[in-house]
């Protein structure tokens, strides 16, 4: 019970600092102009890899002088990052479709489409899409930036196992340290 009230309380902080995403990305489409309708379809093709998920980047950080980046992430079933723990942002999942099993700390949160989650930096988690079909979810990071990790990361086209190690030091970079799988299963199946 401790659990959901612990995520319902975070929740409700980020709201409040949704009302100051939204004015600031707001204020970033009017200096930089209107950005060009895509369906998800489109974004989803448009995507670059990131070790086994694809990623588009709705807002980037340097459009919001740091504030915020919104990042799309398209999931294969039975797919997920390492779990990690994050020591400069806070994040929030969205699920658009698909159907997640997050483990944040000690809590496990299944995550059907319509379910957000806010993960506040400092506590160990993962995620895991346990559905037969793709997903799919939006990743706000407060403060941004985390978006330049994950394409510096694409760019270099590592992939797990093989480079762990260039792997785990371009995470530091971005104060980011991975955690084997072993250290925070995620349970399968719905």
């Amino acid at each position: 019970m401790h659990t959901f009230l612990s995520t319902r309380r975070h929740f409700v902080l980020a709201t409040g600092a949704g009302a100051l995403v939204g004015a600031t990305a707001l204020q970033a489409q009017q200096n930089h102009g209107a950005h060009q309708p895509l369906s998800s379809a489109e974004k989803e093709k448009q995507a670059f890899p990131f070790l086994s998920v694809r990623m588009f980047v709705e807002i980037d950080s340097d459009d919001t002088k740091g504030v915020v980046s919104l990042v799309r992430v398209f999931v294969p079933p039975d797919s997920g990052p390492p779990p990690h723990v994050h020591s400069r942002e806070d994040e929030i999942h969205t699920v658009l479709r698909g159907h997640y099993r997050y483990r944040h700390g000690d809590e496990v949160v299944d995550a059907p489409p319509g379910t957000s989650i806010f993960m506040p930096r400092g506590i160990p988690h993962g995620f895991k899409n346990i559905s037969s079909e793709p997903g799919e979810h939006l990743v706000t990071l407060l403060p941004g930036g985390l978006e330049k990790m994950f394409r510096e990361i694409s760019a270099a086209n590592l992939q797990l196992p093989r480079d762990l190690g260039k792997f785990d030091t371009l995470s530091w970079k971005y104060g980011v340290t991975n955690l084997p799988f072993s250290s925070l299963p995620i349970p399968s199946g719905r």
